[in-house]
């Protein structure tokens, strides 16, 4: 598909309203961890309002060999930076703006106002938020602090759309989606170098929309329909990853890289698939009773927040632990909610790489 006309842009937006955000939040702290695997998550019981279910683990440590930190969670102590959850809304100021408010949904702040429509916030690790605007004509990214200063572009090409930023963990790199090669496909641009990569090569179905840089930044996931799919960060053949029953509506990162989360909407329930990006048959299932459209880890790993409809076109935001329990609707509001990120990061923290 392309993206020829600003008139798309709202429409283009609404699709866009997928996962947002958690891909480069920020690093979580190494600290006492939990087994991926074996942990306490397997046949616990909600306790959550409305109910949510988890399911057990679908695989084992069968057959792995050596300490694979990749499948473990990380279960903090360390305290946190502040940290806010930053989201684009259509109608708080009839236009399409980026926000930010506290994890508990209040203190709304407006951190852009162009006479374009600005979307797809991506908080970063580095303190940074990274968007798409119109505000140019041609669909730009741009990155801003988190305060909404700073607001200026990444290289681009004319006429091309360049949307659906998604920082890597480091915050040197910022994979998006782009139209300058004809279709829609996969790039990344390094913010030393200032140089532009092209990741995917290929015909999607339902187009490019999300895509994540893995902790070591050797590798891009990016999802094509009802599979997820790899290839090197410097470009080459992709190797399918993952493969669900109906197509997948948005993908999100954890802060230390240890796992990532993959979300398939239904009319009233969403299942969110946690799994890890370098043993993706270590997986565990979580069936939400909401359409979610965009999901996001905390900054230290231990909660998704979720943008969903909780009516008619209606999007709010929500939290809840990454094992399913604890859902809690944090705005109440007739207005949109969307492409949520989680923006701040623990004091201790590093990255998590694959043994």
């Amino acid at each position: 598909m392309r993206l020829n006309s600003l008139l798309f842009v709202v429409a283009l937006s609404a699709l866009l309203a997928g996962c947002g955000g958690g891909g480069g939040s920020s690093h979580g702290p190494v600290a006492t961890e939990t087994d991926f695997v074996s942990g306490d998550l397997v046949g616990r019981s909600a306790i959550s309002s409305p109910p949510i279910t988890t399911s057990s683990y679908n695989c084992t440590a069968t057959g792995l060999v050596g300490t694979f930190t990749s499948l473990r969670l990380k279960e903090s102590t360390s305290s946190l930076d502040e940290t806010r959850l930053v989201f684009y809304s259509r109608t708080l100021d009839n236009n399409m703006e980026i926000y930010s408010c506290a994890v508990d949904g209040g203190d709304i702040q407006r951190l852009t106002n162009s006479p374009g429509d600005d979307f797809n916030a991506s908080t970063s690790f580095a303190g940074k938020i990274a968007f798409a605007t119109s505000r140019e004509g041609p669909i730009r990214v741009y990155t801003m602090n988190l305060d909404g200063t700073n607001q200026v572009s990444i290289p681009s090409v004319p006429g091309a759309n360049d949307y659906a930023p998604k920082w890597s963990l480091d915050g040197t790199k910022i994979s998006y989606v782009s139209n300058r090669t004809g279709s829609p496909q996969i790039f990344v641009t390094d913010l030393t170098t200032l140089t532009t990569t092209q990741i995917s090569n290929r015909s999607f179905a339902i187009n490019a929309w999300q895509s994540l840089i893995t902790s070591d930044n050797k590798w891009v996931f990016y999802n094509d329909s009802a599979s997820i799919f790899k290839a090197p960060i410097t470009g080459g053949s992709e190797s399918p990853i993952l493969t669900e029953t109906a197509a997948i509506d948005c993908m999100s990162q954890a802060p230390d890289g240890s796992e990532m989360a993959e979300v398939v909407s239904g009319a009233s329930t969403s299942k969110i698939t946690r799994f890890s990006p370098y043993y993706p048959n270590a997986r565990q299932i979580v069936s939400v009773p909401l359409t979610v459209i965009a999901l996001t880890y905390s900054p230290d790993g231990k909660k998704f927040a979720l943008s969903a409809y909780t009516g008619s076109n209606v999007v709010n935001l929500y939290t809840m632990n990454i094992d399913g329990t604890g859902l809690m609707r944090i705005t109440n509001r007739a207005a949109t909610f969307e492409y949520v990120s989680w923006s701040g990061f623990p004091k201790d923290r590093s990255l998590v790489a694959a043994s």
